[in-house]
């Protein structure tokens, strides 16, 4: 975690000074709801069965937004997501990940910042800790130690300060040890400008 912070810290300090008329930033906070898909005998996949009490969690990070022009921008964000699965044998698990979440959006108004825009992007989670529900085993040595995910959202910003999302998510690279699994899953984010905060 301080290795990251570490490599990110200039990289946000100079991005801040080069863009600190237009770049925002601030906090992302909201709930997310992941399955997975497995393969059947015949090899076609299959989406697994769910539980709205285990699979629905929490997510909350950090984002840096710099505007490219009236229409495009650069989101990166930085999230510590808590997914959780229902696995075979009703082993329901708890994943937490950290993701580096790299996303181009495109609003849709023309006017930056403002109104109704698209996310897309990629997703790259280093998992911090797996364990059961029942008795918190750990079992992340069961889960592969990363996966890559691929990103496409719509969002509206209602103020400067205050905007939503709805993010879909899927990884089409294991994060099982055990079977052969591809996260599927969707957020529902809130977006807080903490500069516009700030400078109010």
């Amino acid at each position: 975690m301080k290795k990251l912070i570490i490599l990110f810290l200039p990289v946000f300090l100079f991005t801040s000074t080069a863009f600190s008329q237009e770049v925002s930033y601030g906090f992302n906070v909201g709930f997310n709801y992941y399955s997975f898909f497995t393969e059947t005998n015949e090899g076609e996949p299959k989406l697994a069965e769910t539980s709205m009490s285990t699979n629905l969690q929490y997510h909350l990070g950090g984002y840096i937004d710099i505007p490219i022009d009236s229409n495009f921008g650069i989101i990166g964000n930085v999230v510590y997501q808590n997914r959780s699965v229902e696995l075979p044998e009703n082993q329901d698990t708890r994943l937490n990940y950290l993701d580096i979440n790299p996303l181009l959006k495109y609003d849709l108004n023309g006017s930056y910042g403002q109104g109704v825009y698209l996310k897309a992007g990629v997703r790259y989670s280093i998992l911090l800790s797996a364990k059961l529900f029942e008795d918190l085993q750990d079992v992340s040595g069961e889960f592969n130690k990363s996966n890559f995910g691929v990103d496409l959202g719509i969002g509206y910003d209602i103020t400067k300060a205050f905007g939503v999302e709805l993010i879909l998510d899927y990884s089409p690279t294991d994060f099982s040890e055990e079977i052969t699994s591809q996260l599927a899953g969707v957020d529902f984010r809130f977006i807080i400008d903490l500069q516009d905060l700030l400078a109010s």
